[in-house]
């Protein structure tokens, strides 16, 4: 029944013009938090709102292990559909987060749990152009108590395949793309590249199991959005009046300077490791899959600016290791 929900809920979602001013959830995030500046003297100056040093390490953390939630689920063994074959089918996966730490505590708009669930569908189509042993896909993951979903689009070119009676399994090669979407504070660009091996079975001449494995290389690309890091002053109020302001132009409006992204710290990786099997019975399958996503250590690099001292820092991702577990039923047809 929560899923049906949630589900209803994304359609909505989904439909809502962008312009709409929606409430934060639970899972949204809340950089502004991340950010925690130190104030010497008055507000108002922005040279006297600085950044503490740790609020950059902090947002790659957070962008690491939001970027594995929504890393992609492969559900699906290495060889393909055919070129006649189509699959549909929905999925729910459950992702293990360091809720412990600071930067979920300060992060997020809620109180984060020990693990985030997303819900989603994929559609994927076998195909005999550019090659034989290709297959297309495109689909969708949702973040329940958040406004945040993903499109994403798929694509796997088996390399080998077909050797049913052979102790022989199939290899194939997949790209994944992904855009999460519906964050005021973020966006993030998901890309990964994985390749895999699977062997199918027949258990008593009805049902056809399969298991497969493989390795993947993620690539997560946060994008800052403008973010109000002193949410405790209103940039157009600050002057102590009642009059609004309608624009920054005001040499009274100085809080406007303190409205900031986060720097570019580059691309974050991901190792992960995954193996899954799938049944089929008829048209109808189930999947079940798990995934390791190893520590964190890309590291990525800012010109910082303190104090009017400019600095080049390095920003290390030190997250610790995911465990991702994720269903799916669905349809081969």
């Amino acid at each position: 029944m929560k899923i049906t929900i949630s589900l209803i809920g994304l359609i909505l979602l989904v439909s809502l013009p962008g312009s709409v001013a929606r409430a934060k959830y639970r899972n949204d995030t809340e950089l502004s938090n991340l950010y925690n500046p130190t104030v010497s003297g008055n507000w108002n100056d922005p040279s006297n709102v600085q950044v503490k040093s740790d609020a950059h390490a902090k947002y790659r953390n957070l962008m690491s292990q939001l970027g594995v939630v929504f890393a992609p689920s492969f559900l699906s063994p290495a060889e393909t559909l055919g070129y006649m074959g189509h699959a549909l089918g929905v999925n729910y996966s459950l992702t293990t987060i360091d809720s412990k730490a600071a930067y979920w505590k300060e992060g997020m708009y809620g109180t984060p749990a020990f693990a985030m669930q997303t819900i989603g569908f994929e559609y994927r189509k076998g195909m005999w152009f550019p090659l034989p042993g290709f297959e297309i896909g495109g689909g969708l993951k949702y973040l329940p108590d958040s406004h945040m979903y993903a499109p994403h689009i798929m694509a796997k070119f088996s390399i080998n395949e077909g050797y049913f009676n052979w102790p022989v399994p199939a290899i194939a090669i997949r790209g994944y793309g992904s855009r999460v979407m519906g964050n005021t504070d973020v966006d993030l660009t998901i890309a990964s590249v994985d390749v895999s091996l699977s062997k199918s079975f027949g258990l008593l001449s009805t049902v056809n199991a399969t298991v497969y494995a493989g390795y993947n290389y993620l690539m997560i690309i946060p994008d800052s959005k403008v973010i109000d890091f002193t949410p405790g002053l209103d940039s157009l109020r600050q002057d102590s009046t009642t009059t609004t302001t309608l624009s920054c132009s005001s040499t009274l409006e100085t809080d406007c300077r303190n409205n900031d992204v986060f720097d570019d710290q580059g691309t974050i990786s991901r190792h992960r490791l995954f193996l899954g099997v799938r049944i089929i019975y008829y048209h109808m399958f189930v999947t079940a899959e798990g995934v390791l996503s190893m520590d964190g250590s890309s590291a990525g690099e800012i010109v910082n600016s303190q104090a009017g001292v400019i600095q080049t820092l390095d920003i290390k991702d030190s997250t610790t290791k995911q465990f991702t577990f994720s269903v799916s039923f669905g349809w081969n047809y």
